[in-house]
């Protein structure tokens, strides 16, 4: 309980138009990166109906190989039909984004 108040007492801190501001940025750093290396992104790209999650694919592509990569690179994730979903939030950062492309990116 102790961890979560100073979780929520953090986040009240900075401010939740701040840290929407912030996760909106990092996913649409994700969903440029991912676009420009040929992967398929699920949902919307229009920024104004976009969440932080970002869900994707590509044709051909073995999910279940990249999915082994990027637990090897402590890239927190999930595999939901056949897509990989990543999701940022206040604790990540540019450098975080960058290395998931990174990462992506041996295909």
């Amino acid at each position: 309980m102790a961890g979560m108040r100073a979780t929520l007492d953090l986040m009240l801190a900075a401010g939740t138009g701040v840290i929407d501001a912030h996760i909106r940025t990092l996913a649409q750093q994700l969903v440029d990166g991912l676009r420009a290396g040929g992967f398929v992104v699920a949902g919307s790209t229009r920024p104004e109906e976009r969440s932080a999650i970002v869900s994707f694919g590509k044709p051909g592509i073995d999910h279940a190989a990249l999915s082994r990569r990027l637990t090897e690179g402590k890239i927190h994730h999930h595999v939901i039909h056949e897509r990989i979903r990543l999701s940022p939030h206040l604790f990540n950062n540019r450098d975080d984004v960058a290395a998931t492309l990174a990462a992506l990116g041996r295909n």
